[in-house]
């Protein structure tokens, strides 16, 4: 079972994309790349890692991209409240916790698509475990 944000939690995340027969077959215009940056990360610091969603399905890949679509970027506690489904992206967004910079028409063009995603990753999700001395706030706002 992986830690939130390690290596091998990516490297999991890669696997489950990469057998999506589902993600092979949403419908997109081209090539979609979407960098994630969390910072604050316990014993990490910053973790970066990006997605890539195209005609030859989905990959997740660790580290920066190098012409991403858009930039997600938020701090440990947000993403760690988003992962666990106690925030959601839309309202860290509203709320200024969580950034994206980038080609915000293409992701709004994109939006059905990436909503399908979502089950791509839930045995990931499953099976995610957190560091004994990571606990913090559930509510997301890292307080």
């Amino acid at each position: 079972m992986p830690d939130f944000l390690s290596p091998a939690w990516i490297a999991e995340l890669d696997r489950a994309a990469r057998a999506s027969s589902a993600a092979r077959a949403l419908p997109l215009e081209g090539t979609l790349v979407i960098e994630q940056r969390i910072y604050d990360v316990p014993r990490a610091g910053m973790v970066v890692f990006h997605l890539r969603l195209g005609s030859e399905g989905l990959a997740v890949m660790d580290g920066a991209a190098v012409s991403p679509d858009a930039v997600f970027t938020t701090d440990y506690a947000q993403a760690r409240a988003i992962h666990e489904g106690h925030a959601n992206a839309q309202h860290a967004l509203a709320d200024g916790r969580l950034k994206i910079r980038g080609d915000l028409r293409r992701l709004l063009d994109e939006s059905d698509t990436l909503r399908r995603l979502d089950d791509v990753f839930a045995s990931v999700r499953a099976t995610t475990t957190f560091p004994a001395d990571d606990r913090i706030d559930q509510s997301g706002d890292g307080h």
